[in-house]
């Protein structure tokens, strides 16, 4: 969700504060992105049972590169088609939806 945060911030305040912005946030979504990459991988290898554990890791990249891949396309489209800023509030709807699904997971499983 970082992403359209940076990207309304760039577009809703005026250069050079809003630029200078757009520097630390970005600084943000690196800092925070450099501690998701490396804790991730671990969280699956310690939730998945021994036996599925190769499983779980290679299920894990694959959704994540799919993501990404498929991200870049449809972003692409809409960002052509209705503009940059659009294609941010999907995204950030997205992203937003997926955490809500996400917690409503574990609360469903820990209750």
């Amino acid at each position: 969700m970082s992403f359209p945060v940076v990207a309304v911030v760039g577009t809703a305040v005026v250069p050079p504060l809003g630029l200078a912005l757009v520097g630390v946030l970005f600084a943000l979504v690196g800092a925070s992105w450099a501690v998701t990459a490396v804790t991730a991988a671990g969280q699956v290898t310690g939730l998945a049972p021994e036996s599925v554990r190769a499983e779980a890791l290679g299920a894990y990249t694959a959704v994540g590169s799919l993501g990404g891949g498929l991200g870049s396309v449809v972003g692409g489209v809409i960002a052509g088609g209705a503009g940059y800023l659009s294609a941010f509030v999907v995204a950030g709807c997205v992203v937003a939806l997926a955490a809500y699904l996400a917690v409503d997971g574990v609360r469903r499983t820990t209750a």
